[in-house]
């Protein structure tokens, strides 16, 4: 689950990768039976491919020989879906703020569970215990060294009661329409081409795309420049993902979908990319 290059590595660190096919999810967590440390990520960067934190523990418990820490990189799906990290068997849960929880960039959190003490990754600038040389255990000065991003902080805490008062249920069901009305107008363009499932309850508001005679960069610049439409191409920070599904050499383009899009903001999407894809 580590990447090659980890700052891990050389430090009694070892990897298992485990390829990622839809068609057999538990093959997706076969390591945790064995693992130290496993990191799971909710999503992939690139394709939205949804493994439930459900799917994790229940495989998990399922064989009941699971020794160490489970972390889980929920930034795509926090604020999507309820998360219990209880329920889920989760240990450490990393989350970022400018996703889904309607934040600053620069702006996340870590769950730690109550009975793990892990080493802080920085130290000093607490504001609290001054006179000590030795970093604070009070939480959450013991993870929290520096001058705090308070505007980011802010901003970050009215997103999430945003999302409190809207209600995760609605956001996903909104989501989810908004992923059948693109993929149904998606299936009408023939030079277009999605991947991962073809169930929208199965993703999250991810689309990747690549094109018969455009590559994802050439068509994200069209869309920005011509439309006024954002996208991103490239690699997404997943190369792994890129390779099992053949585009580590194009990238895609990734259309990524909020609460805060609408229908008309899908048929817009729709008519730009037949226009720009028309023989």
């Amino acid at each position: 689950m580590l990447e090659q290059g980890s700052p891990c590595f050389g430090h009694g660190v070892a990897r298992r990768v485990v390829r990622f096919e839809p068609q057999s999810r538990e093959r997706h967590v076969e390591l945790l039976h064995e693992r130290r440390i496993a990191e799971h990520r909710g999503t992939a960067e690139r394709g939205g491919d949804l493994l439930g934190h459900g799917e994790v523990h229940a495989i998990e418990h399922g064989r009941s020989v699971v020794a160490g820490e489970l972390i889980v990189d929920a930034a795509q799906t926090v604020g999507r879906l309820p998360i219990d990290v209880s329920r889920a068997g989760i240990d450490l849960l990393a989350i970022t703020g400018h996703k889904e929880l309607f934040g600053l960039q620069g702006t996340g959190a870590l769950y730690i569970r109550e009975d793990i003490d892990p080493l802080p990754l920085c130290y000093g600038g607490t504001g609290s215990r001054s006179s000590e040389l030795e970093q604070p255990v009070e939480l959450p000065d013991r993870f929290e060294s520096g001058t705090l991003n308070a505007h980011g902080i802010s901003g970050l805490k009215a997103g999430v009661e945003f999302v409190a008062t809207t209600g995760v249920g609605p956001i996903r069901e909104h989501e989810i329409a908004l992923l059948e009305r693109l993929g149904a107008g998606l299936q009408r363009l023939k030079s277009v081409h999605t991947h991962g499932p073809t169930d929208q309850r199965a993703l999250i508001g991810i689309v990747p795309l690549t094109f018969d005679t455009l590559s994802p960069p050439e068509v994200a610049e069209i869309l920005d420049t011509r439309y006024g439409v954002a996208t991103r191409a490239g690699l997404h920070c997943a190369p792994t993902a890129h390779r099992t599904i053949g585009t580590l050499e194009t990238g895609t383009l990734r259309v990524s979908l909020s609460y805060l899009n609408t229908d008309e903001d899908i048929d817009y999407l729709l008519e730009c990319l037949s226009e720009i894809t028309a023989p």
